[in-house]
């Protein structure tokens, strides 16, 4: 599912499938952030579309708060960014890569390679505008940002995290734009009327802050779940069994086979009952065993 928030919402895709997002938050009625897991080389898109029916919005798109693309997003429309332009028709493809790091004792005046970027982060941030046909047009400029290409401090502590980079072995052809339209802001002040906020992260990152659950935990917690249901509908079904757990004699009245019937059942509960508690002891060694990873 896209990020959405008033009618206009964010994607990111891998190919045609939108990758998973997690953790989604609301931070106010103009932020919205989700976490999505990361794979070292893999290609991806940022597809924003505008579900409104009033206005057009300007998109800014951020890799690592390094401004990298932007469009004017028709009412009704889609806009895809497939990655950083190095000219107006040639687009170098957004991947991500290996977050490179330096020791900066190692290295003569390292504060001079205080890096801006804020590797982990894509961010869209769209504004409400009205278009002015009778403006004078100015030529389209592409000089944004190449990203991928800063190191950052090892003391970042943010060795084996990923960044955004571009393929630059696999250049994409675009039909260029010329012009530009001039635009006017429909909202006062000088902040986004929409701010989309995606972090990434290796997957197993996501797993160790418990972001994705653990599969292993996941699974047995399902598997219990469902042994508890089946073991509530069994006795639903079943006649009510003694107190002490202890075989009932029979009455005169009563057939052998009613007695043989309900000591099976009370047999069959206790094997549910087993079978439940190893499953919560395997799922409580998965979570002891991902928190001193």
């Amino acid at each position: 599912m896209p990020l959405a928030l008033r009618s206009v919402q964010v994607s990111v895709k891998c190919g045609d499938e939108e990758l998973p997002m997690y953790n989604v938050e609301e931070q106010s009625d103009s932020v919205i952030s989700a976490c999505i897991a990361s794979v070292e080389g893999q290609r991806f898109t940022v597809s924003v579309h505008n579900g409104r029916s009033d206005y057009g919005v300007s998109c800014r798109l951020y890799m690592d708060n390094q401004m990298t693309d932007g469009m004017y997003v028709r009412r009704g429309r889609t806009w895809d960014s497939l990655g950083a332009h190095t000219s107006p028709s040639t687009v170098l493809p957004y991947h991500f890569k290996r977050l490179e790091v330096f020791d900066p004792d190692s290295v003569p005046d390292s504060a001079d390679l205080a890096s801006s970027i804020s590797p982990g982060l894509i961010e869209a941030k769209c504004v409400r505008v009205t278009t002015d046909p009778t403006a004078p047009k100015t030529p389209a400029h592409y000089d944004w940002c190449i990203p991928g290409g800063e190191p950052i401090s090892e003391r970042s502590k943010k060795a084996g995290w990923h960044c955004v980079g571009v393929d630059s072995q696999s250049p994409i052809q675009v039909p260029e734009t010329k012009h530009f339209v001039q635009r006017a802001r429909v909202d006062a002040g000088t902040e986004p009327y929409i701010t989309f906020r995606i972090f990434y992260k290796p997957e197993e990152l996501l797993r160790a802050q418990k972001i994705i659950p653990l599969e292993g935990c996941n699974s047995a917690a399902s598997e219990t779940q469902a042994i508890e249901e089946e073991g509530l509908q069994h006795q639903r079904s079943s006649r009510q069994l003694t107190a002490s757990g202890s075989k009932r004699k029979r009455s005169p009245s009563e057939p052998r086979s009613l007695v043989k019937a309900e000591t099976q059942e009370e047999e069959d509960e206790e094997m549910r009952q087993q079978r439940i508690q190893e499953l919560l002891v395997r799922c409580q060694h998965l979570l002891v065993s991902d928190e001193t990873r």
